[in-house]
């Protein structure tokens, strides 16, 4: 499982290494099991409720054969979000099988927490808190172990009720270096133009993506990826195929 946190862009790498389980339910559910003893989390499923702690979740498929991707937070209910973490998981293509020359496009989904303060108060907690999903596509060059891509018809929808909010987020492009010896891409992340309403970035907005194929001869790819500018970040993660 390959695991990122919210933040300026820094990757989890506690998150990642403990590792992580997915189960497909007879129901037709799926049951994420992650470990992160830092946070007081280990050997639980997303979504759960500890205490005061609201754990959520989401497991996508989509068309999706070898891979699944989501995200999961950590929220007291009252003041918002305190821990975001977006991941991919599956079978992963072996470092041998993957293509040596040639290019491979692929389409697919995104989803994702986006967050920023309500106030400038350094001392407050409010924020508001969103879910979004968009569209992926990509290609991968084997030949000169580049990748690079586009997520755009980004949409948010507040979390809360209280405080109900929709709208457009930046389209965002990515472009990554393949190590086709671990079967690991990573790049960078930035936004297209200035956004526009409650979720637009400025042009500087940047962050991160890391990511892998999945499946025979690298038939589906996934990455989790980040935007932050000041303290509005978005985190996310995607499963696209050829």
């Amino acid at each position: 499982m390959t695991a990122t946190k919210g933040g300026k862009g820094d990757g989890d790498p506690t998150t990642t290494s403990m590792g992580g389980t997915i189960r497909a339910n007879p129901d037709g559910t799926y049951t994420l099991t992650i470990n992160n003893p830092a946070l007081g989390m280990s050997i639980f499923a997303v979504p759960d409720n500890l205490g005061i702690w609201f754990i959520r979740g989401a497991i996508n498929s989509g068309n999706l054969d070898y891979l699944r991707y989501g995200y999961w937070t950590r929220d007291d209910g009252v003041d918002g979000i305190f821990n975001v973490s977006a991941w991919t998981a599956g079978f992963v293509t072996p470092p041998g099988g993957l293509p040596v020359q040639g290019t491979a496009t692929y389409a697919g989904k995104a989803s994702g927490l986006f967050n920023a303060p309500l106030t400038t108060d350094p001392q407050s907690f409010a924020d508001f808190d969103s879910s979004f999903t968009g569209d992926v596509s990509l290609t991968a060059n084997f030949g000169q172990s580049t990748l690079s891509g586009l997520i755009n018809h980004i949409t948010a929808s507040s979390l809360y009720s209280s405080f109900p909010l929709t709208g457009p987020v930046n389209d965002i492009t990515f472009n990554a270096s393949i190590n086709s010896a671990a079967n690991l891409f990573a790049g960078t992340t930035a936004v297209t133009a200035q956004g526009t309403g409650p979720y637009g970035f400025g042009p500087t907005a940047s962050g991160l993506i890391n990511g892998r194929f999945y499946g025979p001869n690298a038939s589906e790819v996934g990455a989790v990826f980040n935007v932050s500018e000041g303290g509005r970040r978005l985190i996310g993660s995607f499963g696209a195929k050829q």
